[in-house]
């Protein structure tokens, strides 16, 4: 039932990738009539139409003003009497003409990109530098769309825990062991498991119940707020040596879920990241319960 509902949600994750990516913060997903004549739609909107979107008129689209950081709801985002359209027409020139040089083209301040403005400058800057050179053709976009995928399905964990981050003790009697169980009980009861819960608000949300958007995914808090604590437990508890690495894995396995979860609650804000979250909680998840079962074992080994 449950792997079911992964499918599913990696599933969703690649098939509206582009559309959430492109439509941010104008419009709300439909779960009906995915398709039309004219291709996948968004609502009522084809993704031709959402690419050539240009909600405050200022001749600049929609997805392209967010890599310059201004305003798609305002046509002169700072109110100083020029147009984002001239604005962003000046950066480019002046940002050109200094790629010559550096070889990058830059856009907004690095510090203030979220992961799609930085997908979205990537794929852009990709594709205007190879449709330049008369480079894109059917095998190159297919390229250029595997290797973007990769690197959404595959995001770096924040947080890394070493042993350094434990309280790893030298005490590995029998009762260290007991002590240390009936603490780890103490972290995950009524806690764990959570991904029947998770999958059903995940799956909730792709329905479009709740209108689709984020004010389903408020359900993930207390999930979210549960993982936190666990994760701090983890680190604050003794820990006997022998089992100090499935404890590390296990600890890491934990912080990979808290961020995924914390990460897909970023769906209008951010949605590429949240997307890459949705379509790698499902091997995440799979990989904590890996960590467990081995811990588990080496406890059990313990008392025999």
């Amino acid at each position: 039932m449950v792997k079911n509902k992964r499918v599913v949600l990696i599933a969703f994750a690649v098939l509206f990738l582009v559309l959430l990516l492109f439509s941010r913060s104008s419009s709300k997903w439909s779960a009906t009539s995915p398709v039309s004549e004219n291709g996948l739609v968004y609502g009522s909107e084809s993704v031709g139409a959402l690419l050539a979107k240009d909600t405050d008129g200022d001749g600049v689209f929609d997805w392209e003003e967010g890599l310059w950081g201004t305003d798609p709801l305002k046509p002169d985002t700072d109110g100083d009497g020029e147009s984002d359209q001239n604005q962003i027409a000046k950066m480019k020139a002046e940002r050109v003409a200094g790629a010559e040089a550096s070889g990058e083209i830059s856009y907004a301040e690095e510090g203030s990109l979220t992961q799609t403005d930085k997908f979205a400058r990537e794929l852009f800057t990709t594709v205007v530098a190879l449709s330049q050179a008369g480079d894109v053709d059917d095998g190159t976009v297919a390229d250029i769309t595997a290797s973007l995928a990769t690197q959404i399905q595959n995001p770096a964990q924040r947080k890394v825990f070493t042993s350094a981050d434990l309280k790893i003790i030298s005490d590995n009697s029998t009762q260290s062991f007991m002590n240390y169980s009936n603490d780890t009980d103490k972290i995950f009861v009524g806690k764990y498991p959570f991904d029947e819960k998770v999958a059903d608000i995940l799956i909730k949300f792709s329905e479009g119940e709740g209108e689709g958007d984020a004010a389903v995914l408020v359900e993930l808090d207390p999930i979210i707020k549960n993982l936190a604590g666990m994760v701090t437990g983890m680190t604050t508890i003794n820990i006997p040596s022998e089992i100090a690495t499935y404890h590390l894995a296990v600890t890491n396995s934990l912080e990979k879920i808290y961020e995924n979860l914390s990460d897909i609650r970023l769906i209008d804000s951010d949605p590429v990241l949240s997307i890459g979250a949705i379509s790698t909680y499902s091997d995440n998840l799979e990989a904590l319960d890996t960590s467990i079962v081995a811990e588990l074992k080496a406890i059990m080994d313990k008392f025999q």
